[in-house]
């Protein structure tokens, strides 16, 4: 995304924070499901926070709302899965991945 549509300051904690929560979940073994739930709710609510200083062009904010709705629809597989990936780490990856990928939205391929 570009500084125009969202904050520098906001951009960066924003981004943080969703690093965190992919290594979160990358270690997920270690400190369970629910710290990783714990963990998205915080970047949920960072985000819908954002929304409120976004720049109200349209375009940008249809690309905000798809990489929103990715993050949302990850972090439900996440919430509904979490006991099959703490049976099996490796079902994360695919999850890991979606984060990842709306990471790289946010940040838009610097």
């Amino acid at each position: 995304m570009e500084d125009a549509e969202l904050g520098g300051p906001i951009k960066e904690r924003i981004i943080s924070q969703i690093e965190h929560l992919i290594w979160l979940i990358e270690n997920v073994e270690l400190f369970g499901g629910a710290r990783v739930a714990d963990e998205a709710s915080r970047v949920m609510g960072s985000l819908v926070q954002a929304t409120a200083t976004m720049d109200a062009n349209p375009a940008h904010a249809s690309r905000w709302q798809k990489g929103w709705y990715a993050f949302v629809a990850v972090c439900l597989a996440f919430n509904f899965g979490a006991p099959v990936l703490q049976e099996s780490i490796q079902a994360g990856s695919g999850i890991v991945k979606e984060i990842a990928g709306v990471v790289d939205q946010i940040q838009g391929a610097e």
